[in-house]
């Protein structure tokens, strides 16, 4: 995956899903990643694009509003 990128970090699965749903209605194919510990639950899901959709995701997830915010 060295052409991918990070361009979301979260520790809760359905803020990544939404995130990468988010972006595929957008015609930007995005991965996510989890790199969280099965059992305890601590570590992060990063949501992935590659280099050439960088910039676009970021702007997309800035617009996105969380309720919690």
């Amino acid at each position: 995956m060295n052409s991918w990128q990070t361009v979301f970090t979260t520790t809760q699965l359905y803020q990544a899903d939404i995130v990468k749903n988010v972006l595929a209605h957008r015609g930007i194919q995005a991965v996510i990643i989890n790199k969280q510990d099965t059992a305890y639950k601590f570590g992060n899901i990063e949501v992935n694009v590659s280099q050439d959709s960088v910039l676009m995701a970021i702007k997309i997830i800035e617009d996105i509003k969380w309720k919690d915010e």
